[in-house]
This record gives structure tokens, C-alpha cells and sequence, in this order.
């Protein structure tokens, strides 16, 4: 097989016309990630294994998207100190797969600038790992857990606050812990702590039947249980060469669309929580709600929990009830009405403005500093402009007369004609820039 200009000695997989398969030096690794990243292509996945009850060491295994298809290269390491050379210099994405491989299997990166702990959360001793094969399942381990200090990186300067978020969430989604330091409204940096779904889990599949594996590979994320028990179910049936009947295959296709489409419901719904548009969060999850209640009444659970397993599916009921299934498609047909109240709210549409864009101009800003802040400012103002306003039209007196703010004047909205109106009980204030973004915190640290 050729990738850049170098011939590999992989071959296709039996049965597959896309799939390379592999071995290769640990020392020639670094060289096959810059050939495959010169022709384009990617690093998929990265992970290892404890080879020593087949009489060898350990083996590093890699996946390359390349023009031919995906190839798996393995390289086999020693059974005393396995280390391989560093790949996330070529490929950014491999930090924290190497990371996860070391707190494992203890298998390094030599050479990796992060050697920072990812998936080791004090469960267990730093010194062990969970998917080594001598690796005791149930350790009379400390209580409470050992203390779990991870280094996040800070950020410092005048003015940036640091804010915690996490690990637990409210809601059926997966756990993370995320770490803004940020100065006023903007966020200078976010650094995510992840994994805590894969914390040895692995370990729990040694020894189990494979009906009890599937149920536990669908209990890694709740809310994703279809995806992963159909995950799992596809390896074993691959493996034992199943044939699986085609309705079943339409089954589970049902299933995961189920849990997508309710999965999106929910996050539509945390957006705009996050804008403090609670209508659009109630709406959205009244609709999440009739959609896991309608997979509850025909297949006996809210979440699907078990409704897939290898070979086949199971559940007890059928797709008789033609009339719930309609009545729950134009149901959820009501999202495109939500989304375009959300679109047109004025707040929440802007307060969404340039959310998801990141630029490599300091922090994702292309503007200067003084653009900006007027943006900012311009968007405060506007906003309060219009919620007295909408305050005014709606409030009265006892005998029903409404009730305007005279401080607010709508034809001189602009960047300083809107005055607070607590400054007449707090007093005279002053008319500088009341943004949380000062100029100076945000030009101090950019000379950082």
C-alpha cells in the first residue's frame, strides 16, 4: 500500500474493500502520521493492549484516515517500561488518547509536552491500571477516594475571574468539568476535563456473556443507550459473522433516530436556557417529554434500556398503535415554529450572535478592541432599552393606566442615552463605560 510517497506493507482486511490492516516499528509510527497528514488525511483513534498472556509485551494501535481507506497499524511494544514516540505534534488530537492510553495500560508517549492525567479521576492509585490483565478489579482501595488535583492550565492578569462548571450536570447527559476564565462576558479560555465515562469500564466487560456485555456497552451514557448498544452489537455480530434479519435492522434504526431526535430536543431547549429564553426551554422539552413517553407506551421504555441486543431485538410489544406514532411525528412538527419564534426573539436571536466561530485572532476576535466594545456596549443597551420598554407597555397603574418610564426616551437610543434607572436611588454615578470589559484588564492582558 502506498501513502505519500512510501510503500507500507498493509493489506486489506478479508471482506472489506476499504479497511488496511497492518504492523509496523514503534519508531516508524511518527513518520507514517507525516505521510498520511501530507496526503490529507487523519488520525482517527489511537489505543492500546495488554498482549502478555498471548506470550508478548504490549502493542500500540493506531487508525489513519487515508485516500485508500482506513488503516489499523499496529506496533508491538515490551512487556518492562512500553513507550512509543509522541504523535500529537503531527496530530493535535492524539493528546488526549495517549494520555488515556498511559492511565490505563501505562503505555507512554515519549516525547508528548502534555503527560497530565485524563482518565485516572482518584479512583485508583497512579501507579496502576485498570486494563492490564493482572490488574485486581476490586482493590481495597482508600475511603474516601484518593484526592483527585488535576493542573488546569490559568490564566492570569488583571480582572480574569476563574469559573467552574461541572462535572455533574443537571439532566440524563454525560458528566464534564469546564474551566472559563473569563473577564466580565468574555471568555479568554476554555479548558474541558472530560472521561469521566471512561474511567476502567473496560475492565467490567472481562469475563461477562455477551447479552450482559451489551446491556453494560448501553450504560455508558444514558442518553445515548441506543448508539451504544447498537455499537457493541455490530462488533459482536462482525466478530461471530450474525447475520442479523432486516426488520431488526429497521428496529434499531427507529431506536437511534428516537434518541436523536429527542436528544436534539433537549439541547435546543439548553440553548435557549442558556439565552435566558425559558419559553423556548419549556416548549422544547414539552416535546422531549411526549417523545420519551410515547417510546416508553410502545416499547417499554423511556430510553430504549435493552430494546437492542446481538442478533436480534427485543421488545414485547409492537408497531400496532399507527395512530401515536402520527400523532407524535406532527407533534414534534411544532419545532419548526419554536425555532422560528427563537430566531425572531430579538434577545435571543443576538445573544446567540457568533456563537460556535472561533478565529486564530486572539481568543476568536477579528475586531479591534474598541469595535469590540461598542459591539458589546450596543447590545447592553439595546437590550435594556427594550425590556423597559416592554416592561412599560405592560405595566399600569391601580386605575389600568399604563405606566412609561420617562428616563427612556426610544428616539435617542443609543451607546449613552440610556441611563440606569437605579441611578436615582443609588445616586449621581458616572457616565464612563459600565461593561464589565474594561479596556485596560483586556489590553493588560493581551500584552501577556
Amino acid at each position: 500500500m502506498k501513502i505519500g510517497e512510501q510503500d507500507w506493507d498493509f493489506t486489506l482486511q478479508p471482506g472489506s474493500v476499504h479497511i488496511w490492516r497492518g504492523q509496523t516499528e514503534a519508531a516508524r509510527l511518527p513518520a507514517l502520521g507525516r505521510a498520511v497528514q501530507e496526503e490529507g488525511g487523519q488520525l482517527i483513534a489511537l489505543w492500546g493492549s495488554d498482549d502478555r498472556h498471548l506470550g508478548q509485551g504490549y502493542g500500540i494501535h493506531v487508525a489513519f484516515l487515508t485516500g485508500s481507506g482506513l488503516v489499523w497499524v499496529t506496533a508491538a511494544l515490551p512487556g518492562e517500561a512500553p513507550s512509543y514516540p509522541d504523535l500529537a505534534h503531527i496530530f493535535p488530537q492524539a493528546n488526549r488518547m495517549q494520555r488515556a492510553t498511559f492511565d490505563l495500560l501505562g503505555i507512554a508517549a515519549s516525547g508528548a509536552v502534555d503527560q497530565r492525567k485524563w482518565l485516572r479521576h482518584g479512583a485508583w492509585a497512579g501507579d496502576e491500571f485498570p486494563l492490564r490483565k493482572d490488574f485486581l478489579a476490586l482493590p481495597p482501595f482508600p475511603f474516601p477516594l484518593l484526592p483527585d488535583v488535576y493542573p488546569f492550565i490559568r490564566v492570569e492578569g488583571d480582572g480574569v475571574h476563574e469559573i467552574a462548571v461541572g462535572p455533574i450536570h443537571a439532566g440524563t447527559i454525560e458528566p464534564g468539568h469546564f474551566r472559563f476564565s473569563v473577564i466580565g462576558d468574555r471568555v479568554l479560555r476554555l479548558e474541558e476535563r472530560l472521561g469521566y465515562t471512561h474511567k476502567g469500564i473496560e475492565k467490567r466487560f472481562d469475563g461477562m456473556d455477551i447479552n450482559t456485555g451489551a446491556k453494560l456497552a448501553g450504560r455508558v451514557s444514558g442518553d445515548s443507550h441506543s448508539a451504544y448498544a447498537w455499537a457493541y452489537c455490530m462488533a459482536v455480530e462482525a466478530a461471530t459473522g450474525t447475520e442479523v434479519s432486516e426488520r431488526a435492522l429497521w428496529l434499531r434504526a427507529l431506536f437511534l433516530e428516537l434518541e436523536r431526535i429527542a436528544n436534539h430536543l433537549g439541547d435546543l431547549g439548553y440553548l435557549a436556557n442558556d439565552a435566558a429564553l425559558t419559553f423556548g426551554f419549556i416548549q422544547f422539552w414539552r416535546l422531549k417529554e411526549d417523545l420519551l413517553r410515547l417510546s416508553g407506551k410502545l416499547f417499554g421504555h423511556r430510553y430504549l434500556f435493552d430494546r437492542i441486543v446481538p442478533g436480534e431485538f427485543e421488545t414485547e410489544r409492537r408497531l400496532v398503535a399507527g395512530d401515536d406514532v402520527n400523532h407524535a411525528a406532527r407533534h414534534v412538527g411544532g419545532i419548526e415554529h419554536l425555532v422560528k419564534i427563537g430566531g425572531d426573539e430579538r434577545r435571543g436571536h443576538r445573544r446567540h450572535h457568533d456563537d460556535g466561530v472561533a478565529t486564530s485572532d486572539r481568543g476568536g476576535h477579528q475586531r479591534d478592541e474598541g469595535d469590540d466594545r461598542h459591539h458589546h456596549r450596543r447590545q447592553a443597551v439595546d437590550e435594556k432599552a427594550d425590556l423597559h420598554l416592554q416592561a412599560a407597555r405592560c405595566s399600569g397603574n391601580a386605575q389600568g393606566e399604563p405606566l412609561v418610564d420617562r428616563r427612556i426616551e426610544v428616539g435617542a437610543v443609543g451607546d449613552d442615552a440610556v441611563q440606569d434607572p437605579r441611578r436615582d436611588r443609588e445616586g449621581d454615578g458616572d457616565t464612563e463605560d459600565r461593561h464589565p470589559v474594561r479596556a485596560g484588564a483586556a489590553d493588560a492582558l493581551a500584552e501577556q
